[in-house]
């Protein structure tokens, strides 16, 4: 991390496919993209307050 900025290597988000996924389906329509990216978030809110 440059500047002693804390990098977060294990939260990753991949959405395979995803401009011919979302061609007919919005992502927050896609229950698979929502948990994904609800895991994110909420790993970073933890890693957030655990370092504040």
């Amino acid at each position: 991390g440059i500047a002693g900025a804390a990098v977060v290597e294990d939260l990753t988000l991949s959405i395979p496919g995803s401009v011919t996924r979302f061609a007919d389906l919005h992502p927050v329509d896609d229950p698979e993209v929502t948990e994904k990216l609800t895991v994110v978030i909420e790993g970073l809110a933890a890693r957030a307050t655990a370092t504040v």
